[in-house]
Order: C-alpha cells, then structure tokens, then sequence
C-alpha cells in the first residue's frame, strides 16, 4: 500500500479552487474514442477514403496543415493549463477566458446558458 502523497496530490489539496473534473468527463472521453476507433477501423478497411486522398491532396499541402494543426494544439494545451492553474481564485466557479479559443467563439452562449 501507499502511504505517502505525491507532490502533485500535496499541491492540490493546498488549492481549494480547485474543484475537480467534471463529472462526465471521462464517460465522454471514452464514447469519443470509441467514436474515433469505430471511423478509423471503418475508413480504413471498408470506405478506405483516406488512401484517395493521399492521391489527390499533395504532400506540400499535407505537411504545412499538419504542423500548424500541431502547433495550434499545443497551444490551445498550454492555454486551457494557463487558465486554470495559472491563478488562485477565491471561490470555486466555472471560469470563462476569452483567450482561449473555444471561448472566443461561445463565449456569450456559454454565458447565458449558465445564468
């Protein structure tokens, strides 16, 4: 058995804003990656567009797309742990950025749907 806490657990216990997950967040994690594996196995030996693509879309096209899909990920990573780690607040509550990407788009029906 374990008895000590990591410093990761020490760390959060001394952060009261700090909440947790949302409660259905890791059900929607895995329906999602069934979702992903269901249309991967199906594209890939059934529909099999992917392949036709490679054919159509040039490598030059691919590549740069790719890169800056990765780098706007890395972003949006780094941005969420930023927002929500970056601060102690005084109370627990939902918290709402508008320099995160997603807030940028919803942020009004967000808003609204929580008052």
């Amino acid at each position: 058995m374990r008895d000590s806490k990591t410093t990761r657990e020490k760390w959060f216990e001394q952060r009261d804003d700090l909440t947790g997950e949302h409660a259905l967040g890791d059900a929607g994690q895995i329906i999602f990656a069934l979702l992903f594996f269901g249309i991967w196995i199906a594209d890939s030996f059934f529909l099999k567009y992917t392949t036709q693509l490679n054919d159509i879309v040039s490598t030059l096209i691919r590549k740069p797309i790719g890169i800056m899909l990765l780098c706007l990920s890395a972003y949006c990573a780094w941005s969420g742990l930023r927002i929500v780690f970056g601060e102690v607040r005084e109370s627990p509550s939902v918290y709402l950025r508008s320099t995160a990407i997603p807030a940028l788009f919803f942020s009004e029906q967000i808003e609204d749907w929580l008052m």
